[in-house]
């Protein structure tokens, strides 16, 4: 991973020829190492399709929730990609960064209808369990969240955002024996995700929120 980083920025910094696919690995290794300045850098240089995708991340990640919401708008609009995965996204998004719980729910509703597999509703479950969460219906987002895990389709950062619905209910539901296993295998898949390992001292902060509630 280290080496592609150094590999990336010599490219970067040189007048050697552009190089976006090393760009993209590169900007993927450098957010799992937590540095998203040098990750923007890498996406923005290699112009992508897939870099598109690295930024919204990246800017969501960062708390730039009007970043993020660019990126977002510009990727659910496209018809060549997973649309659940980016429209859960800027849901999550809207809730976390932008405090606008409510729209999050109305974007979210659209997502659902007959033609929804499992696996689309398990990455959408992840988000509604946040909005679930933050409007105290407990329950309801524990069993959003759990499927949502439980599906084992979800992606590194869907899957944080499940766990963190599902800690944050526990906690308020008393459910004290979920609490540590729910945060270990979140902490255990984030560590080596790009998408997700930023987010790893977000969730040590509900994580302690959740046990001072349980006692």
């Amino acid at each position: 991973a280290q080496t592609t980083v150094r590999r990336a920025l010599l490219t970067l910094e040189s007048d050697l020829p552009p190089d976006p696919e090393l760009y993209v690995e590169a900007a993927r290794h450098t957010m799992t190492l937590l540095d998203l300045e040098l990750a923007e850098r890498f996406a923005a240089a290699a112009g992508s399709a897939e870099a598109t995708e690295i930024l919204a991340v990246n800017r969501f990640l960062a708390g730039d929730g009007l970043g993020a919401e660019h990126y977002l708008r510009t990727l659910c609009d496209r018809a060549d990609v997973d649309r659940h995965r980016w429209v859960s996204l800027r849901a999550a998004n809207l809730i976390w960064m932008l405090g606008r719980p409510g729209e999050a729910a109305d974007v979210l509703a659209a997502l659902a209808g007959p033609d929804e597999t499992d696996a689309q509703r398990a990455t959408r479950y992840s988000v509604e369990a946040c909005v679930d969460a933050i409007f105290a219906r407990c329950a309801s987002a524990e069993e959003k969240a759990r499927f949502a895990l439980e599906s084992d389709e979800l992606s590194d950062l869907n899957a944080m955002l499940a766990a963190v619905a599902l800690t944050m209910a526990c906690g308020a539901l008393g459910h004290a024996a979920d609490i540590t296993p729910v945060g270990r295998a979140a902490l255990d898949r984030a560590t080596n995700s790009y998408e997700a390992s930023h987010m790893r001292f977000w969730f040590a902060g509900v994580y302690a929120r959740a046990c001072r509630l349980t006692g």
